[in-house]
């Protein structure tokens, strides 16, 4: 069978006021019977000591001395006399035992007569029918000899019936205090488990996967703390899972990325040695019989080489950017001193299609970063903008702070590229359907080189473009560096 924690705690409950309940009846008797005991010795006390006085007197007033024949001449008299002073019975017995006047020879009090005749004192309560009847025996003496003995019984009915009452009273008072408990036990038992019950649904939901649970545990005790933690947990498992789910999407997306990755680098690499080898073959059967033909080839074969060995350069500098093994070496770098010196060097390329290179670079302005990598990035932005800008155009380039960040900005007089394209400029051998640049031999890394070196600067990157006006390129680094 199993106890559930309420059912528990009402047990416990139970049994510990019980065994409270029954360890202080036991002491109320006890005190009870004690204090009862305590009036009866003090009342035989002082009994005996009137008795003592009374006799005295008896004799005293009679004019006889105390005796064994005076107080067997006067034991009947005295006897009632002394019943009737004290309001009860009083007997009287010689040294030996015997009863003198009328004394009762009951077995009442045997032996409490033989202890006074031994010479001492003693006294003794009888329970019999809801009644209590104490006897008190000592000795007479007289110059050091026993000459009577004095026999003194008083009802304690009474006082024994106010004792059996009180017990009685104390033992309802006791059932009722249990029953009172009891029942409370019960209804603090339940609101006490009833948070716990909450936990115990909600881990079931919890184990069954379902972590949309609500608790409402109001109370500010240690099982509402327990309530709370659970609800942080179940959260921070929650989040864990989106967590999760999020990687795993983009465990799904970079695999797909990889795959096309690698489908575009096969791609790029074989239609280039396609080309060379199918050339090769032909200069190999004809030889040089047609000088033409065998010019054109190895043209050809020139010229695919070369944009194999550039798709091959971009694609090593696309896999080093893009390792987390890569160290850069960082330096302050003047970002607009970097940026005017990389316009002059590319200036005689954009000088060959009527485009200037306009310069707008704030003095001074210093970052960290690798200042090879930066100008790098500067390279395949400018050259981007000279390869796909209209001829007699201007591409403007310009450093500035925006608030803490130094900031490049690269903008072109080009055709634009369409606000669907923009989100997909940066993956690795992208190009803009039907827009092709004036020089060939890119397999379209460039833009992916460039958001790596720049991610790994702390910065980021954003293309702005509007169709038939042009396209501006704006990077933004983490921070001015202080020199």
């Amino acid at each position: 069978m199993r106890f559930g924690i309420q059912h528990k705690i009402v047990i416990l409950f139970s049994v510990i006021i019980f065994a409270g309940l029954i360890s202080l009846l036991i002491v109320s008797y006890r005190i009870t019977e004690d204090n009862m005991l305590q009036t009866v010795r003090t009342d035989m006390i002082a009994a005996k000591k009137s008795l003592d006085i009374y006799i005295n007197q008896y004799f005293l007033l009679s004019n006889r001395e105390l005796g064994e024949l005076t107080l067997a001449e006067e034991a009947e008299g005295l006897s009632r006399q002394l019943s009737a002073d004290l309001g009860s019975e009083v007997h009287l017995y010689d040294s030996k035992g015997n009863p003198l006047g009328a004394a009762n020879t009951a077995d009442s009090g045997r032996e409490e007569l033989v202890a006074a005749h031994r010479g001492e004192i003693a006294y003794n309560i009888q329970f019999a029918d809801n009644r209590a009847l104490t006897t008190l025996a000592y000795p007479l003496k007289a110059g050091g000899e026993t000459y009577g003995i004095v026999q003194y019984q008083k009802d304690y009915s009474q006082l024994y019936a106010a004792s059996l009452k009180f017990k009685q009273t104390i033992n309802m008072f006791a059932a009722a205090i249990f029953l009172i408990v009891f029942i409370s036990s019960i209804l603090i038992s339940r609101q006490i488990t009833k948070p716990v019950r909450q936990l115990s649904k909600s881990s079931q939901q919890v184990y069954a996967g379902d972590y949309n649970i609500d608790i409402r545990v109001s109370s500010r005790d240690e099982i509402g703390e327990l309530a709370g933690m659970f609800k942080k947990m179940v959260q921070k498992i929650r989040e864990q899972i989106h967590i999760i789910e999020q990687e795993r999407d983009a465990l799904k997306k970079a695999q797909a990325q990889n795959k096309i990755f690698f489908d575009n680098a096969t791609h790029e690499m074989k239609t280039p040695l396609t080309t060379i080898i199918g050339y090769a073959q032909i200069i190999k059967e004809n030889g040089f019989s047609e000088r033409e033909f065998f010019e054109r080839g190895l043209d050809s074969i020139i010229r695919e080489g070369k944009r194999l060995n550039q798709t091959v350069i971009e694609m090593l500098t696309l896999a080093q950017v893009s390792s987390t093994q890569t160290e850069y070496r960082m330096e302050p770098v003047n970002l607009g001193e970097l940026a005017l010196e990389t316009s002059e060097e590319l200036q005689i390329k954009a000088a060959k299609y009527g485009i200037r290179i306009q310069s707008n670079t704030r003095d001074k302005l210093y970052m960290m970063g690798d200042r090879n990598r930066l100008k790098e990035v500067i390279i395949n932005l400018l050259d981007n903008s000279i390869n796909y800008g209209s001829v007699n155009s201007t591409v403007q380039v310009e450093v500035f702070k925006e608030g803490e960040m130094p900031v490049l900005q690269v903008t072109d007089q080009g055709e634009g590229i369409p606000a669907a394209q923009l989100e997909h400029l940066f993956e690795p051998f992208y190009r803009v359907p039907g827009k092709k640049g004036r020089e060939h031999g890119s397999a379209g890394l460039g833009l992916a080189i460039v958001k790596g070196i720049v991610e790994k600067h702390g910065g980021s990157i954003q293309v702005n473009s509007t169709m038939k006006q042009g396209t501006t390129v704006t990077v933004r680094f983490a921070g001015e560096a202080d020199v």
